[in-house]
Order: C-alpha cells, then structure tokens, then sequence
C-alpha cells in the first residue's frame, strides 16, 4: 500500500435510521501511525461511525475508504486487514 493512501477515509458520510439521523456530514482521515480518540456526548453516533469504519453499517450518504478500497465492493480485502473489539 502506497504511503500516501490514508487507512480511513469518510467523505460526508451520513447515517439515518428511519426519521432518526446517527450521522450528519462527517468526513474524517486517518493515516498510518495515527491514533485518534472518538468522543461525544450518548447518542452522539460515536458506535455508528466506528461499525461504518468497521464495515458493519453501511452509511446512507457519503463515501468510505479503507486502506484505499471500496469496503462494500472489496468487503474481503478489506475485513481481512481490520480487527474489531468490543
């Protein structure tokens, strides 16, 4: 993988549940070495936005990247390099 190719990439993503919006516009990047923490207030969609990088939601809206592949098109590719703890 090219150096320059971020691990996570989300480009307005957005998550409804019925009339219910988790996610509204978020865009993130995430490259290699990094750590970010996710915080908010309950019902913020912290949980949404980590099973959409997880590849567990897909978003309603938006486009995500992981690792610079479709993770609804190359799902295998994809989940063979992601591990998740709950």
């Amino acid at each position: 993988m090219s150096d320059n190719v971020p691990y996570v990439r989300l480009q307005r993503v957005a998550k409804r549940f019925g009339r219910s919006v988790a996610l509204r516009g978020v865009s993130l990047r995430v490259d290699a070495g990094e750590v970010v923490a996710v915080l908010g207030t309950n019902g913020a969609g912290k949980t949404t936005l980590l099973r959409t990088i997880a590849t567990l939601a897909r978003p309603s809206r938006g486009t995500a990247e992981l690792f610079g592949l479709d993770p609804w098109r190359q799902r295998r590719e994809v989940r063979a390099r992601i591990g998740v703890v709950a």
